[in-house]
């Protein structure tokens, strides 16, 4: 009877801890993001706008722009979510332990074979959500294809029209973008 209202109890956290959302929702806005700009000035700012020569950004209500070749890495921290690991240490580390002890319980040669079979989906799962996590870090903007794989952070990512920004520019109380080098 006991082992029934652990099992009962195991599979009660299993479905609760299920319903977990992950900890970052996009937004309308573009992510914010870290530039380290040559000379390795960071700058901070939500990613506006990108095209082929510029980057624009909002930092403290104002409209920077930056040309692409002064930078020298972007990198978006909310992309970076490890709360998966919780997810593999309860519903694949813990099951896999506790068969290895009930195994090894029952003093059986075959406890070394036990934990290395069941560590198998460890591997695989951790295996998989390593290598799928998104790309946060691009280093060396000048290149084409980096720079149309950072569009899809920014609030614009079909690019900004000359009104768009005309009206942003009014928007924040600006008469001209600055320019950072």
């Amino acid at each position: 009877m006991k082992t029934r209202n652990y099992i009962f109890i195991l599979v009660l956290v299993s479905v609760l801890y299920s319903c977990q959302a992950s900890n970052y929702t996009p937004s309308p806005n573009g992510d914010i993001a870290e530039l380290t700009l040559n000379g390795n000035r960071i700058v901070n700012g939500e990613l506006l706008a990108v095209t082929d020569t510029m980057i624009f950004i909002v930092k403290n209500k104002s409209i920077l722009g930056i040309e692409s070749r002064s930078l020298k890495q972007i990198f978006f921290k909310k992309y970076k979510d490890n709360s998966w690991l919780i997810g593999v240490a309860t519903m694949e580390v813990l099951p896999a332990l506790m068969l290895t002890l009930l195994v090894a319980s029952h003093e059986s040669d075959a406890t070394a074979a036990v934990f290395a079979v069941t560590m198998i989906p460890v591997a695989l799962s951790t295996t998989l959500f390593l290598t799928s996590q998104p790309k946060t870090t691009y280093d060396g903007i000048a290149d084409k294809s980096e720079t149309d794989e950072l569009r899809k952070f920014a609030r614009y990512p079909g690019g900004i029209t000359e009104r768009q920004l005309a009206e942003l520019l009014e928007f924040y109380g600006q008469d001209s973008i600055i320019y950072l080098k």
